[in-house]
């Protein structure tokens, strides 16, 4: 059998006679490879674990020899940015590592990483695995990104504001029904209104006209109870 520990006797029979060998436990072949358990999928910021097991080729657990080992993880597909804790070592005599506080910034689907073992001596230099595709969500909300629709309009002109909910990562956050008011840095110029609301995209917006006078420079600010 292929999995490590499993014990089998044979037995062998003619007619009344019959004869049963001891047991034979089978066991793990020689370190061939990593494995990365399974990663569910995960937010956007927030830290996860990542287990990363040494493995003959059947995929038993093999205790490191030789010197302790470093496993680090690499972001294999994805935008982005693989940060936190990305590495742990495996001593000699242990098997696995579990990598704790790993954290990933960019809300998307089909995110890979993957493990590289490095140490001179070590069963788990030069083995690479990579894992699962999981998917990585948004976190709360915490901010707005506000944008116009133009940064140099002609003076007296309408520019459309727009206000997109977004985590600590700068990732969308769908949320619709949040009252954003609107405020800007100086009095000149009036918006269309004084309050938006945001649509199922988390996104609000105003429309803002400008100063008549050419090269006032005018900021504003998107807020909702304490999300600005």
């Amino acid at each position: 059998h292929t999995v490590a520990g499993t014990v089998t006797t044979v037995t062998a029979t003619t007619s009344s006679i019959t004869g049963t060998s001891s047991s034979i436990t089978t066991q793990a072949g020689a370190a061939s490879q990593l494995l990365v358990a399974t990663i569910g999928n995960q937010t956007a910021g927030t830290g996860f674990d990542v287990t990363v097991t040494l493995a003959d080729a059947n995929g038993n657990a093999v205790n490191n020899a030789g010197a302790t080992g470093t496993v680090t993880l690499t972001r294999k597909t994805g935008t982005g940015t693989l940060g936190g804790v990305t590495s742990g070592t495996i001593a000699v005599g242990s098997s696995s590592v579990t990598i704790s506080g790993v954290t990933y910034t960019k809300a998307e689907t089909g995110v890979e990483l993957r493990a590289t073992g490095t140490g001179d001596g070590s069963s788990v230099d030069a083995k690479t695995k990579d894992s699962n595709a999981f998917n990585v969500s948004a976190g709360a909300a915490s901010k707005y990104l506000v944008s116009a629709s133009s940064s140099t309009p002609v003076a007296g002109s309408a520019v459309t504001i727009t206000a997109q909910l977004a985590d600590a990562n700068n990732n969308a956050v769908a949320t619709s029904g949040q009252t954003v008011t609107w405020s800007k840095s100086d009095s000149n110029g009036t918006f269309s209104a004084g309050t938006s609301n945001t649509d199922g995209n988390g996104v609000a917006t105003v429309t803002l006209t400008t100063h008549t006078v050419a090269g006032t420079v005018t900021t504003v600010t998107a807020t909702t109870s304490s999300i600005t």
